[in-house]
C-alpha cells in the first residue's frame, strides 16, 4: 500500500528482509543490517525493470515534498501518487493518468507535483485546465498558494502573447482557450511548445470526449507531459479517460478512504411524496396566474423543470429543517435544486422555517448560483473550515464538483440526477472528514416568479404529503447494502446497539441522563421525536418507544407510567413539600417526558417556582446531591415494570 520497496522485520535474534520489488526475502544478522546509501544503491540499479536510474528521474524522484508550518505532510496514498507521477515524468512518460477519489486531496497531490518538478528543473512551464472559474481560484487561493510569486490566471481578453511568458504555472478554464465562437485563444497566446506539462483537473467531463472542443487544446499542446486528474473516470463508447491517458497510474477508491478513516461513509435517505409518482390537474385547473395548466400527468422529472408545486418546495424544506434540528442545526448543507430559480425558492422557504436562525445571522441560509453575485462572494466562506455561516447553501450545478467544502454533513438532493457518475460527484461533497474542526437579515416572504410558461401551483392547487421515508445504506464501495424504511432503519440501530431487551433497560439505567440515548440516535440521522410524531406516539416515552420499536412489545404511555408510580404508592416515603415536588415531577414527565424532570432549571419555573426559590427546594432533599439522587429514584420507579 506504502510503496515501500524494502521492509524489515525481527525476532530479536536476526533481520528479515522483505524486498517489496520482487517479492523476497532473506535473513540477515543483528550486525549486518543495510546502510541507507546501500538501499539507495539497490534501489537505483533495479529500478526502471533493472536498467537502472536515468539522471532526470534521479533529479525528480530525490527532490523533496514542500513543507511548511500551513502545510500537511502528504498522506501515504498522496505520497505514492505523487511519487510514481514525479517518477514516470522523470523516465520520460507523457500521458497519465490518476483515479482519486472525492475528498482525498487531488488538487494538494497535484501541488505537490508541480512543486517537484519545477523544482527539480525538469519542467519550466505548467498549464493547470478546469472548466469552473471556482476551482481555478480555489486551487490558486489553496493548495497553490505557495506558488503565488510565479502562478498566472490566463485572461485571454487582456493577456498578451509578447509579455505573458514572464510567468511558470498558468492556470486556465478551457472555456477561456476556447471560446464560444469555437476560436482557438490558445493558439493566438501560445505556441504548440510553450508548456511542458499540463494538468487536467476533472478529466472525466470535456477532455475525455475525442470531438470535445477541450480536447483540441490538449492536442495542440501535444508535446507537453499531460496528467489526467479525476474521482471518476468515464468508459464509454462515446467517452474514455483510458484511450487518451492511458491505464491509470495509481488509484485510490471511495473504499480506499473510507476503509483509512480519510472518508466518511454515507447513508442516504430517499423521501417519497403523494407526487412523487405522479400528479394530474383537474379538469380546467387553473395556475396561480390564471392560466389553464395542461392536462397530463406530472412527476419528479416535470417539478421545478415544466411546472412549479410550492408546496412541494414547502414540503422538503421543512424536512430538511426537522432533520437540521433533531441533529445540529449547524452542520453545513448543500440542498442541490433543478434550476437556479428553484434554488432561490428553497433558500426562501429555509429562511422562513429557520428565522431564529437567521436572526443570529442572516447569512444562515444563502443561495449559491452562478448568477448569484452574492451568494457567490459567500462561497469561501462557506468551504471554509473556520467560517461557521452560511450553514445552509442552495444550489443548482455550482457545488456539485471540484467545490472543497470540507465540512458538510447534510446533502440533499431536490432534483434528478442523469447518472451515478454524478451522484458521486455529489455525494463526495460530504465524505470529506475534518476532526480537529468539527448587513442587515433580510425579510425574504414568498413569493411567486414571475409569469411565465412554466405553471405555477400555490398551496390551494396543490397539498403535498410526505408518505414514506427509505434509508439507503452504502458499503465502502459506495454499493448499495439495502433499503429500508426509516421504522426499519430505526430498528436495524437499536438492535445493533443493543443485543436484547435486557441489555438496553441496564444502558438505560446506567445512563445519568436519559437524553443520551436520544442524541446517539440523532447522531445516527435518528429523529425518535419526529418518527414518534410521525407514527401517533408522541404521547410514548423514548424508553418504551424504543422497546416497541426494536422488540416488539406493547408500550404504554407516559400517564400510564406515571399513575403505576402513583398505584405503587412510591410517593409516600416523602413528606410535605418535598412530597409536592416529587409528585409535580411525576406530572411534568407524564405530561413532557423524561428530559424535563433530569433538568434542574424546571426548578424555575412552574410550579415549583410557587414551592421556594431552587435553593430552597433541593435543601428539602438534604442539598443538590440529595435532590439528584430522588430523581434518579423517581426514574428507577417510572421504568420499573416492563410490559411483556
Amino acid at each position: 500500500m506504502m510503496d515501500v520497496p524494502f521492509a524489515y522485520s525481527s525476532n530479536e535474534d536476526a533481520f528479515f528482509e522483505h524486498d517489496m520489488r520482487n517479492n523476497t526475502e532473506r535473513e540477515i544478522a543483528l550486525d549486518n543490517f543495510p546502510t541507507p546509501n546501500q538501499l539507495i544503491q539497490r534501489f537505483k540499479a533495479s529500478a526502471n525493470h533493472g536498467d537502472g536510474i536515468s539522471s532526470d528521474e534521479e533529479r525528480a524522484i530525490s527532490q523533496p515534498y514542500y513543507s511548511s508550518q500551513n502545510t500537511y505532510e502528504p498522506r501515504y496514498y498522496q505520497r505514492v501518487a505523487i511519487n510514481k507521477t514525479v517518477d514516470a515524468v522523470g523516465r520520460g512518460e507523457n500521458r497519465l493518468l490518476l483515479v482519486m477519489a472525492t475528498g482525498t486531496g487531488k488538487t494538494y497531490t497535484a501541488f505537490q507535483i508541480v512543486y517537484r518538478l519545477l523544482k527539480s528543473g525538469l519542467k519550466h512551464k505548467i498549464l493547470y485546465l478546469a472548466d469552473r472559474n471556482n476551482l481555478v481560484d480555489q486551487s490558486i487561493q489553496q493548495d497553490f498558494a505557495p506558488l503565488e510569486k510565479v502562478i498566472h490566471k490566463v485572461n485571454v481578453s487582456k493577456d498578451d502573447k509578447a509579455t505573458i511568458a514572464s510567468h511558470q504555472v498558468y492556470f486556465s478554464l478551457y472555456q477561456q482557450l476556447v471560446g464560444d465562437d469555437d476560436k482557438a485563444h490558445y493558439a493566438e497566446l501560445f505556441d504548440k511548445d510553450f508548456f511542458d506539462l499540463i494538468i487536467v483537473d476533472e478529466c472525466h467531463r470535456g477532455s475525455a470526449k475525442e470531438d470535445s472542443r477541450w480536447r483540441k487544446i490538449l492536442e495542440y499542446f501535444s508535446s507537453a507531459t499531460q496528467i489526467g486528474m479525476t474521482a471518476t473516470p468515464k468508459e464509454t463508447s462515446y467517452v474514455s479517460n483510458i484511450s487518451y491517458f492511458g491505464e491509470p497510474l495509481y488509484s485510490y477508491s471511495l473504499r480506499n478512504g473510507i476503509e483509512d478513516g480519510f472518508l466518511a461513509p454515507f447513508k442516504v435517505i430517499g423521501i417519497t411524496t403523494d407526487i412523487s409518482d405522479g400528479w394530474r390537474p383537474t379538469k380546467g385547473q387553473l395556475d396561480y396566474y390564471g392560466n389553464e395548466i395542461e392536462d397530463r400527468i406530472y412527476n419528479n422529472k416535470d417539478y421545478d423543470y415544466n411546472i412549479i408545486i410550492a408546496d412541494r418546495t414547502n414540503q422538503v424544506a421543512s424536512e430538511i429543517t426537522r432533520y437540521l434540528t433533531s441533529t445540529d442545526r449547524m452542520q453545513k448543507t448543500i440542498v442541490f435544486c433543478a434550476t437556479e430559480e428553484a434554488a432561490e425558492r428553497m433558500r426562501i422557504v429555509l429562511v422562513n422555517l429557520n428565522q431564529d436562525m437567521v436572526a443570529k445571522n442572516p447569512d444562515y441560509v444563502v443561495r449559491i448560483t452562478g448568477s448569484d453575485e452574492y451568494g457567490k462572494s459567500k462561497l469561501d466562506y462557506f468551504i471554509s473550515v473556520s467560517s461557521p455561516y452560511p450553514v445552509i447553501a442552495t444550489t443548482s450545478k455550482l457545488l456539485s464538483t471540484g467545490s472543497d467544502c470540507k465540512m458538510t454533513k447534510l446533502i440533499v438532493l431536490d432534483e434528478t440526477i442523469g447518472s451515478m457518475t454524478e451522484f458521486k460527484q455529489i455525494i463526495g461533497r460530504g465524505t470529506r472528514l475534518r476532526e480537529k474542526e468539527g448587513k442587515k437579515p433580510r425579510e425574504p416572504k414568498v413569493t411567486p416568479p414571475d409569469p411565465s410558461e412554466t405553471p405555477y401551483v400555490d398551496a390551494n392547487g396543490c397539498r403535498v404529503r410526505i408518505i414514506n421515508k427509505v434509508v439507503s445504506v452504502y458499503d465502502a464501495d459506495g454499493k448499495l447494502l439495502r433499503h429500508e424504511n426509516i421504522v426499519d432503519y430505526t430498528k436495524t440501530n437499536l438492535l445493533g446497539e443493543y443485543a436484547d431487551l435486557q441489555h438496553f433497560i441496564r444502558k438505560w439505567n446506567d445512563e445519568e441522563k436519559k437524553k443520551a440515548i436520544s442524541d446517539l440516535m440523532k447522531e445516527r440521522g435518528i429523529d425518535l421525536q419526529a418518527l414518534k410524531a410521525s407514527m401517533g406516539m408522541s404521547n410514548l416515552d423514548d424508553f418504551d418507544f424504543i422497546i416497541h420499536i426494536a422488540f416488539d412489545r406493547k408500550p404504554p404511555t407516559r400517564k400510564e407510567r406515571a399513575n403505576d408510580v402513583k398505584k405503587r404508592d412510591f410517593i409516600s416515603k416523602y413528606n410535605g413539600l418535598a412530597k409536592e415536588v416529587i409528585e409535580a415531577l411525576l406530572d411534568l414527565y407524564a405530561n413532557e417526558g423524561i428530559d424535563q424532570i433530569e433538568d434542574t432549571q424546571v426548578l424555575k419555573l412552574d410550579p415549583f417556582i410557587r414551592m421556594g426559590k431552587p435553593s430552597a427546594i433541593v435543601k428539602l432533599f438534604d442539598g443538590k446531591d440529595g435532590y439528584k439522587e430522588a430523581v434518579r429514584e423517581l426514574e428507577k420507579e417510572i421504568y420499573k415494570v416492563v410490559s411483556a
